[in-house]
């Protein structure tokens, strides 16, 4: 295989146990989901706070090291809006980054919905924040739970966009069933199948627009080392929380 640098920035990292990793996600998101279905309100910001709740969570046993151990330190952080003519509205709902060492990092951008029979209802409006930037439209997902099953299914929001582009319609029922499985999506969202990775310490990258955002951090006081972007640009907040996870060699 060549060693092209251009290819080799797309690799994954050589320690990380991708088996490891996806096993630990799916089991979380799997307690996430059957606690937010056992109580009350059954919403989308409902299921993201389960859910950040459990990943952030510090375990001594969480190793998913591929030759010695690695471990994982995670924050989250509400984002808000800034200057003069800003609003409160938001474009999605959770962002994630994860960092592997000091190397290599990738940020996905979620809109949750809740759905029955994995059907979805979607309104053209609902994607259009995902559409003020490039770094967030080639990042930016729908993430799908039936209410009933718990399964999660999750779609591009370019590929919906161009859904509704073609039948010119403000509402559409999607089939979520259809869409990618978790398990899947995770790998495919590793090996940058399904959005590019991002370069470390990148003041043009979409973490330092997220970045520009960040309030006060909720578990942990540390910075995230970026320049804040300009973001006047933007009508809308990228997301509502921004949830961030290291995972770094035990020394």
């Amino acid at each position: 295989m060549s060693d092209d640098p251009v290819r080799r920035i797309w690799r994954m990292p050589p320690n990380l146990d991708a088996d490891r990793l996806i096993q630990f996600l799916l089991k979380e998101v799997s307690v996430a989901a059957r606690g937010w279905k056992n109580g009350d309100p059954q919403d989308e910001v409902a299921f993201m706070n389960r859910l950040t709740e459990l990943l952030k969570k510090r375990r001594r046993q969480c190793d998913v090291g591929k030759t010695s151990p690695m471990k994982a330190k995670s924050s989250t952080y509400v984002l808000h809006r800034k200057g003069p003519r800003q609003t409160d509205q938001y474009g999605a709902d959770l962002a994630v980054t994860l960092d592997v060492g000091e190397s290599w990092r990738k940020t996905a951008i979620f809109q949750l919905k809740k759905c029955q029979n994995y059907e979805v209802c979607l309104n053209a409006d609902d994607l259009k924040g995902a559409k003020e930037d490039p770094r967030i439209a080639e990042r930016s997902f729908v993430l799908a739970i039936d209410e009933e099953r718990l399964g999660v299914r999750l779609q591009k929001i370019e590929v919906l966009q161009k859904k509704f582009a073609e039948s010119k319609t403000k509402t559409q029922i999607f089939d979520a069933n259809r869409w990618i499985y978790l398990h899947d999506w995770l790998s495919r969202w590793l090996r940058c199948e399904l959005s590019p990775r991002s370069l470390m310490n990148d003041g043009a990258g979409v973490e330092s627009l997220l970045e520009a955002f960040r309030k006060t951090p909720i578990d942990v006081d540390e910075s995230y080392p970026f320049e804040p972007a300009d973001v006047g640009h933007l009508e809308t907040i990228p997301a509502k929380v921004w949830f961030q996870s290291n995972i770094s060699e035990i020394s």
